[in-house]
């Protein structure tokens, strides 16, 4: 949790130079400066409007590493061209194919213990594949709502879906952070949460959350 809290506080230097060169920047032919391949989930608090924060933690795959070079040419992300902080902005090696959340306790009475709460959660994350894909000309068109660490820069586009929704040629070059918002409010304060993700790559991520939300909505 410690080191989400680290990552909000300096994700406004984690961003794109292209307007001026920064302290530390290095001239990059690649947008995409790192990715990480996740390892396990880490979480902050339930916040008062019942929203989750979270960020995939794993290794670090950065330039000099052959498999950083490998990333950037299959997503097609090679005529940046401009000076990057190195390993801003990291995004996931892998596509995710699958997301599910799982209630270990009753949530309400129509979630009791063991059932999937999919259908009352909304997934925030964002992604700069579509940015990438125009060459490096698209930005996004609608009105961005999503809070900004979980969109670290401009050229990130923001998606909001039902976990029930979603499905994994969507999950493509996810930012490594995002937040779930519950749409109902549990009976009990304290919930334990299970949230499972399933790559592309056959990776099985399993984390369990004890979380305590507000009793009553504010």
């Amino acid at each position: 949790m410690k080191k989400i809290y680290i990552l909000l506080l300096s994700f406004l230097t984690l961003c794109s130079c292209e307007e001026q060169k920064i302290t530390g920047a290095l001239f990059s032919k690649s947008f995409l400066q790192g990715f990480i391949d996740i390892k396990e989930i880490a979480s902050g608090n339930i916040s008062n409007n019942d929203e989750l924060y979270f960020m995939f933690q794993g290794d670090n795959i950065a330039r000099g590493n052959p498999l950083y070079d490998e990333l950037c040419t299959k997503y097609g992300d090679v005529s940046y061209n401009r000076y990057m902080v190195p390993f801003s902005n990291p995004c996931l090696v892998d596509t995710i194919t699958s997301l599910d959340l799982i209630c270990n306790t009753d949530f309400d009475n129509n979630h009791k213990k063991g059932s999937s709460l999919n259908d009352i959660a909304i997934l925030y994350y964002s992604s700069p594949l579509e940015f990438i894909k125009s060459g490096y000309k698209e930005y996004p068109k609608t009105e961005d709502t999503t809070p900004a660490p979980y969109r670290p820069s401009k050229e990130y586009h923001p998606y909001s879906k039902s976990f029930s929704d979603l499905k994994g040629e969507e999950l493509i070059l996810l930012y490594q952070m995002g937040y779930i918002k519950f749409l109902v409010h549990p009976l009990q304060s304290r919930q334990s949460i299970t949230f499972k993700v399933q790559t592309k790559s056959g990776k099985t991520i399993s984390t369990d959350f004890e979380l305590n939300f507000t009793p009553t909505r504010r």
